[in-house]
């Protein structure tokens, strides 16, 4: 199928003769949930890896231009994969590009002057287990080097790391 906009998709041919969509002119009008299923969702999903390259490949230019992020709202909402905080069997959150320069500015997110052995280290983002307290992934911006920097769970995290002390 194709929509006005000439972006092609496919649905089974079972779910139209199941929603008894009908074939007038060559046209066939799909109801709000079937198009978001089968052509947003897959839209949202490419776009959504284009932006995560983009962003990879351009975040030390993103994390020195911090001002501009907070002052365009399309830079503002921006929401890589990589701003994803998640603990097992409970939730996940994905922020925005501009709640996490906020953070900064205010004083109010994990900042480490020095970290395993980095410098200015702003923590990004996290998967954790609350159950268990061990730290799977745990990705951090660093000033200094101005580059992520991305630890494992066999990370020799400091004792405190995790905690409402560290």
């Amino acid at each position: 199928m194709e929509n006005i906009h000439e972006d092609r998709f496919s649905i089974p041919k079972h779910i139209i003769k199941a929603n008894e969509l009908k074939l007038v002119d060559n046209t066939v009008k799909l109801t709000e949930s079937l198009y978001q299923h089968y052509f947003l969702k897959k839209f949202r999903s490419e776009n959504q890896s284009k932006l995560d390259v983009l962003f990879k490949e351009n975040a030390s230019l993103i994390f020195q231009n911090r001002t501009a992020v907070l002052n365009k709202a399309e830079y503002y909402l921006l929401k890589p994969k990589i701003l994803t905080i998640g603990f097992m069997y409970t939730v996940s959150v994905n922020y925005n590009l501009g709640s996490l320069f906020e953070s900064f500015e205010s004083g109010n997110h994990i900042y480490y002057d020095e970290f395993c052995g980095y410098r200015k280290m702003y923590l990004i983002s996290m998967a954790a287990s609350p159950l268990s307290g061990t730290i799977f992934k745990a990705i951090f911006w660093s000033d200094d080097k101005n580059e992520f920097i991305e630890f494992d769970s066999k990370s020799n995290f400091p004792a405190s790391f995790g905690t409402s002390a560290g």
